[in-house]
């Protein structure tokens, strides 16, 4: 799923512009297999701003989503053992780490960002936080470099992710399995006609060679 950027002017903008003002920020996507995920749908920049940084949690529709338990992490965050997501964290990353927070009724959870997330971009840092939906068997996107502009007050963006139902795969037949009866049908007056066929070839044979 594609994600749209807003910068702090509510113009659309690209992944590039916000890596031009934050740097190179990680985005992982869910990991792979059956069931719903959690996507990154949203990045909105703030600026001149609280030191908090709000994830909002919507459904396929856009609609909040509330009580959903969202991941907070940086690497001296509390240690828990269900932090997930599936699949784990990306490389650098300490795994099993996060404090958590609960959307509220607008689907929207903060969290305060204290000096420890301010960094330099232009020096090519990376914010020390990344956020996820929480839980060990949860396939969500993770983004990680997540923080505040140094000598900036508190330039940041925020994320939405939406939950995304994944389309039902067509019941196909494996190999050995038996066809159903419309196919057997079918063969069967393939296998008609065919003989049709053969009969009328082997009745112009028999004309040619008297």
């Amino acid at each position: 799923m594609s994600i749209t950027v807003y910068d702090w002017q509510g113009n659309q903008r690209d992944l590039a512009y916000l890596r031009g003002k934050y740097g190179n920020f990680i985005i992982q996507e869910a990991a792979e297999g059956e069931g719903p995920a959690y996507k990154i749908a949203l990045l909105r920049e703030k600026v001149s701003t609280a030191a908090a940084l709000v994830v909002r949690v919507v459904d396929d529709q856009g609609q909040p989503l509330p009580e959903v338990r969202v991941a907070w992490y940086w690497p001296d965050a509390p240690g828990d053992p269900k932090a997930g997501p599936l699949g784990g964290v990306p490389s650098g990353m300490t795994p099993k780490r996060c404090e958590t927070g609960r959307t509220n009724i607008n689907g929207d959870v903060g969290f305060g960002m204290g000096p420890g997330a301010y960094y330099w971009p232009d020096q090519g840092q990376t914010g020390l936080h990344a956020t996820w939906i929480h839980g060990p068997t949860t396939r969500s996107d993770l983004i990680l470099g997540l923080g505040m502009v140094a000598a900036t007050n508190h330039d940041h963006f925020d994320v939405e992710f939406a939950y995304v139902e994944e389309e039902e795969l067509p019941d196909v037949q494996g190999p050995g399995e038996c066809p159903t009866e419309e196919i057997l049908a079918e063969l069967v007056k393939i296998e008609r006609q065919v003989g049709r066929i053969q009969q009328a070839v082997d009745n112009i044979r028999q004309l040619l060679a008297g």
